[in-house]
């Protein structure tokens, strides 16, 4: 224990563009614009485009170039060229999409205009209004078979309102602008969708493409909450073809890797009918004539139930898989067609649900093929999502990789500081003592005076060494000119030891003409609970306060007359350190009490 006293006289303390653009207050001109794409059987040879004699009804020419997406022409447009012909007029008409097939609506076509002569010639067609529709393709139809026609110096020029606002309009896309009336393809979405397809990724962009009039959800599964899965609802206005790709018309984000030995794939389905012909359909997103297409039916009703698609075993009309694969096709999307061939019209509105698109068949072996995964199967050929890996720190057997001192705390984890609880500064947090334990209490503080001149004592326990003891007055100045000193001030005391803890109390300048009238002592200290308060002389009108270590008032008692010695039942209170505070007219008193059960 360690004592001093000061002394003191007297009393106290926007616009995307192909080859090149030119912008007006309300419209943008693109230019140089090619159809190089060709499908359905149609023929370009960089002069000439053909429809020849046999090709498909629905073949014709799309523009590849994709920075003039999304197109708007909300107070229409205009295309110009310049035609000519091998000898025979062709009549031509352009189209435009939403986006690629197979979503392509809303779409419209323009009126057609007849080419002749062999000599180059301007032509100009005037487009309509189509409101706040956007697309992202943009076609050429030659519509005379057998008609070569060459289209040079192409330029689409679209008008907008000057009130129109481009942005993601997608109310589920991260970054959807309410104030968007025009959509300009900037929608952001999550990771791109890849098999196996479970629908239970947060982080994966499950956005379906749907075509033919059918709607399909992201819902809670009603039969068995709260897995994820697809709703889709055949509406009454669907056509007989109605599908839903699984994803964006980008199709997953790996090939889907198809092979004449592993030609399977398998969906969890739910129908309300036993019977139901469900067709799966895959294909190349860049490429919608390279596509493989297989049926499978239902076999119970309203029950969920997996089915096997074998592609070798193509749907009726549709390209051998074998053919595909000799001709080098890849295919990357995949889109489930429901009563495929009834038109929901026959049918009426049905909702159907699927879950579970994977690769491979019913006999695969599914599971984790990770092998740095704590679930590793190594007798499972595909990957179904399921791998779990360790916490950081930690192995599979939730055991720290680094735990030099054995306290099942991971080294990386550990946190140095005081973890006696009865320190003044116990970190709870603290997994390891780092001995910056402190101890240092001040037991007693208390500014007086006698004839005249002004005493300040302090006294303190478990410190360290010698402590120094500064007062500062109320203001925070410390108390160096006795001059400054003004009656009735509240001082605080601090105290430090030699090991760098410190303490502070907060004393009022009493007046009185004795040495600390309220000095106390209690025993035990440290206690359980039960401790004794003794002091030197009967005090009236006493009040006792006893505070934790967070200031917080957790006894009171007022009006008490305390003669010698008093004792007090703790044992409620917790373990820690509680300051016991005594006052009366008189003065005021403190001692700091250590509680340990």
């Amino acid at each position: 224990m360690y004592n001093k006293s000061i002394y003191f006289k007297t009393l106290s303390f926007l616009f995307l563009v192909s080859a090149s653009v030119f912008t007006l207050a309300q419209e943008t001109t693109f230019t140089d614009i090619e159809f190089t794409g060709t499908f359905g059987g149609t023929t370009y040879d960089g002069n000439y485009y053909t429809f020849p004699s046999g090709s498909e009804v629905w073949g014709g020419f799309a523009n590849e170039d994709v920075s003039i997406y999304p197109l708007t022409f909300t107070d229409g447009g205009e295309i110009t060229f310049t035609g000519s012909t091998a000898g025979t007029d062709a009549e031509v008409y352009f189209r435009f999409e939403y986006n690629p097939y197979p979503d392509t609506e809303p779409s419209f076509n323009t009126v057609s205009v007849t080419v002749s002569g062999m000599n180059d010639a301007p032509y100009s067609i005037e487009l309509p209004s189509q409101g706040a529709n956007t697309y992202s393709s943009f076609l050429l139809y030659v519509a005379t078979p057998d008609s070569p026609v060459s289209l040079t110096d192409v330029s689409l020029t679209t008008t907008y309102s000057l009130t129109d606002v481009f942005g993601c309009t997608d109310t589920a896309a991260s970054n959807y602008n309410e104030d968007a009336t025009i959509e300009d393809g900037s929608c952001e979405y999550g990771i791109q969708i890849d098999l196996p397809v479970t629908f239970e990724d947060p982080t994966i962009n499950y956005t379906m493409s749907d075509f033919g009039a059918n709607v399909s959800t992201l819902v809670t599964d009603p039969f068995d909450p709260p897995n994820m899965v697809m709703q889709v609802v055949k509406t009454a206005q669907a056509a007989t073809w109605a599908g839903t790709t699984i994803g964006t018309p980008a199709g997953f984000s790996t090939d889907i890797p198809l092979s004449l030995t592993d030609s399977k794939m398998t969906v969890r389905v739910w129908s309300p009918e036993a019977g139901t012909p469900i067709r799966l359909k895959v294909e190349d997103s860049n490429d919608p004539t390279h596509t493989c297409e297989t049926e499978s039916n239902t076999t119970v009703s309203g029950e969920w139930e997996v089915l096997e698609f074998d592609f070798i075993n193509q749907a009726p009309g549709t390209e051998l898989l074998s053919v595909g694969l000799d001709w080098g096709w890849t295919y990357n999307m995949a889109s489930i067609f429901f009563n495929f061939g009834t038109e929901g019209s026959v049918a009426g509105e049905t909702t159907y649900y699927f879950d579970d698109v994977m690769f491979g068949g019913l006999g695969a072996d599914y599971g984790c093929i990770d092998m740095t995964a704590c679930n590793y199967n190594p007798l499972a050929t595909y990957d179904d999502a399921s791998c779990i890996y360790p916490v950081e720190f930690y192995d599979c057997n939730g055991d720290c990789l680094n735990d030099n001192d054995g306290d099942s705390i991971c080294d990386e984890l550990e946190i140095d500081g005081c973890t006696d609880s009865v320190a003044s500064n116990y970190n709870m947090d603290a997994t390891d003592d780092d001995g910056s334990c402190c101890y240092l209490v001040i037991t007693l503080a208390s500014i007086t005076y006698e004839d005249g001149i002004g005493v300040g004592t302090v006294t303190t326990s478990g410190g360290v060494g010698q402590v120094v003891i500064v007062w500062t007055d109320s203001d925070g100045v410390v108390v160096n000119n006795i001059e400054s000193i003004q009656e009735f001030d509240i001082y605080t005391v601090n105290v430090t030891d030699e090991n760098g803890c410190t303490a502070s109390s907060e004393v009022f300048q009493t007046g009185l003409n004795e040495l600390d009238p309220l000095a106390f002592e209690m025993f035990p200290n440290p206690t359980s609970g039960e401790v004794t308060i003794q002091i030197s002389s009967e005090l009236e009108e006493l009040s006792m306060q006893v505070f934790d270590a967070t200031g917080r008032m957790v006894l009171a008692q007022d009006y008490m007359i305390l003669q010698s010695t008093i004792s007090l039942d703790l044992s409620y209170l917790l373990v820690g350190t509680y300051t016991i505070m005594l006052s009366n007219d008189h003065g005021v008193s403190f001692l700091k009490l250590s509680i340990q059960h």
